[in-house]
């Protein structure tokens, strides 16, 4: 729970309703919630990593001690191949899969910033041969790392999420293989941020290395997967034992969407290495598979999937500008605006502030209308888009809840028990993002076009963002990129310390994690 001084900044920096209502969303703490799986899932839901951190560290001493005392409750895993694609044990092993874990793992999947801590592994038949005894208590013990991990750079330390991965071991050692059939049972979350946390630490080389290996491995299991299910449909004869035509395809979506996942990571290093053919590469095997994706399992609506798609023409867009490719960001930038249009055109009329695919394309276009404008150095232009962008999402925002059309408080935008998200939450935490994002470029902007005194103009932009804070203080003060603008514009403000205590303090309330302030040598 947060100090009673952290408490106090917070009401004063807010109007009381407002701190009364966003402060609902973040109370629950350790003694509020049950000690197991579903405490995480509800700590988790209220964006209290520094508690989710302190349940999963006592969950995880919990399993270990009870996997050293009944080594076999965990000993068995699941296969992530079928059957007829695994090699033979005496054969020389691929790379291997990971595989589910025998107890109950913590689902927790509560929005879409926080990656679920724990795969469903358990479409395949179960592995031949127990675990040893110490690999079974790393098994038990997994889905609670994976849960530390996430909850380490969820509040920024990295260095800390990095000394729980290395606490284990090399996650791709033997010491995390099947004896048998050599396939990886450590969760493929903990593998895919283990092989990009190196970036972190300025070895991108060594990232992109793991990245590649991971990769590989995942294009090797989508082909045998698809393999096997090609030869189920042209033979019409079931596979060994458990695995039937509908657990193939499940094991095939998995693995599609896992290399989905580590090309994007890739990405990511690419960028970062100034790769620009290979950032290139990438982008187009995303959309892609992203396209092969939605086209071969539709687990997305047709809505939701032209959604994602554009916002990943967004990202290709903002990558050529960083690149300073601009005949690809004119052409992505024509394609996103003529999707807009024609849908602006197809849909039946609606209020302006309704949450529909045509208003959140709208908005994503006009975003991209401002990072043109930047790009070709008009920032007074840029600075009034990007502002239309905000008010239109702030109305929206205003008639949902006034219209009760989110629920009462967070409430209607937790996912179910199952881990699912219904639409409409996806759709308002898309406006969220556009809203937190197109606030920042607002801000940023300003600083380029005022011929205002530097300490004046300086001062402003710390008024704005802080009126902007003082709306949806629980929603920007979890957005990163304005955390990390605060502490910039408040640096250059002067008073530096105590502006950023108050920071850390709104952060305590709101994000449960004052430590999460951002610091400014790593920004600069």
């Amino acid at each position: 729970m947060a100090s009673e001084g952290a408490v106090n900044t917070a009401k004063e920096f807010c109007r009381n309703e407002v701190y009364e209502a966003d402060v609902a969303f973040t109370r629950a703490s350790l003694a509020d919630v049950p000690a197991n799986d579903e405490g995480l899932r509800l700590l988790a839901a209220n964006g209290n990593w520094s508690e989710v951190l302190a349940l999963a560290e006592k969950l995880d001493a919990h399993v270990a001690a009870k996997a050293r005392r009944h080594p076999t409750r965990y000993a068995t895993v699941s296969l992530t191949t079928p059957a007829c694609a695994t090699r033979p044990a005496h054969t020389v092993p691929e790379k291997g899969t990971e595989a589910g874990h025998a107890a109950s793992p913590p689902s927790i999947g509560v929005s879409p910033s926080f990656s679920p801590a724990l795969e469903d592994c358990s479409a395949g038949v179960v592995a031949p041969s127990p675990l040893s005894t110490d690999a079974a208590v790393r098994n038990a013990r997994l889905p609670y790392v994976l849960v530390q991990v996430t909850a380490n750079l969820k509040m920024r330390r990295i260095v800390a999420a990095k000394k729980v991965i290395d606490e284990l071991g090399d996650v791709e050692g033997e010491g995390f293989r099947h004896p048998v059939t050599r396939e990886s049972f450590a969760p493929f979350s903990l593998r895919l941020i283990a092989a990009f946390l190196p970036l972190y630490f300025g070895v991108p080389m060594e990232a992109q290395k793991k990245l590649h290996a991971l990769l590989e491995e995942c294009l090797l299991r989508e082909r045998q997967c698809g393999a096997a299910l090609h030869e189920m449909s042209t033979s019409g004869s079931s596979l060994d034992g458990a695995t039937n035509t509908e657990c193939v395809k499940r094991l095939l979506r998995m693995w599609t969407q896992r290399v989905f996942r580590v090309q994007r990571a890739l990405l990511h290093v690419h960028i970062h290495m100034n790769q620009q053919s290979l950032a290139h590469c990438v982008v187009e095997q995303v959309l892609r598979i992203d396209h092969e994706w939605h086209n071969t399992f539709r687990v997305l609506s047709d809505d939701l999937y032209q959604l994602r798609h554009v916002l990943h023409l967004q990202q290709i867009f903002c990558l050529a500008l960083h690149v300073g490719d601009a005949q690809k960001a004119r052409e992505v930038h024509r394609a996103i605006r003529q999707t807009a249009t024609e849908l602006e055109a197809s849909s039946a009329p609606t209020p302006p502030t309704a949450l529909t695919n045509s208003a959140l394309l709208a908005l994503v276009a006009e975003s991209c209308d401002g990072f043109l404008a930047v790009f070709q150095g008009d920032y007074n232009e840029a600075v009034q888009l990007f502002r239309d962008v905000v008010d239109r999402c702030t109305a929206a925002k205003k008639a949902l809840k006034t219209g009760d059309l989110i629920g009462s408080g967070s409430a209607g935008l937790t996912s179910a028990a199952d881990g699912t998200i219904s639409e409409h939450a996806l759709r308002w935490w898309t406006l969220q993002e556009i809203c937190a994002n197109a606030q920042v470029s607002q801000v940023t902007c300003m600083a380029y076009c005022s011929d205002a005194d530097p300490a004046r103009l300086i001062q402003n932009l710390c008024t704005t963002m802080e009126d902007y804070a003082k709306a949806e203080p629980h929603v920007l003060c979890n957005s990163d990129p304005f955390v990390e603008s605060m502490v910039r514009f408040y640096t250059l403000a002067g008073e530096r310390h105590a502006n950023l205590e108050r920071l850390s303090d709104l952060l305590e309330v709101f994000r449960c994690d004052r430590s999460s302030l951002p610091n400014l040598e790593a920004l600069v």
